[in-house]
């Protein structure tokens, strides 16, 4: 479990967003091995319609080099701001693509701890699913 970069900022984060360790473990496991599948009621409610806004962050976030939580965040709401969208329709499809459901710490604070490359892979890989 120690073979993750940003160990010490993951586990601070899964504390405040899990109750108990059973539940903190498996929420780390899209950390370490990826995405092993999509929470159906989620890629309903949240994915499946998201193909545009993917695609525009993913472009947005290829040419940010700043990657830390708040410039992140501020990367999102500046996104959500111009393009009129709620908060939910902006970011669950990220969250979704990088965990695998809608559950996470902070967005900016996930996007970090997984990664540029990494989380634009798997934001990519989400668009494949649902296509």
């Amino acid at each position: 479990m120690n073979d993750h970069e940003r160990l010490d900022l993951l586990l601070t984060a899964m504390r405040s967003s899990e109750t108990n360790l059973s539940a903190i473990a498996a929420a780390l496991k899209p950390y370490f091995k990826g995405v092993d599948y999509y929470d159906e009621k989620a890629v309903k409610k949240f994915l499946l319609e998201s193909n545009e806004t993917l695609l525009s962050l993913i472009t947005l976030m290829e040419n940010h080099d700043t990657w830390n939580e708040s410039s992140l965040d501020s990367l999102l709401k500046s996104f959500q701001d111009s393009s009129g969208l709620s908060t939910p329709k902006v970011n669950q499809p990220i969250r979704i693509a990088l965990t695998g459901s809608t559950k996470s710490p902070s967005l900016g604070l996930t996007l970090e701890i997984i990664g540029k490359d990494e989380s634009l892979k798997r934001m990519k890989a989400a668009l494949d699913f649902i296509s």
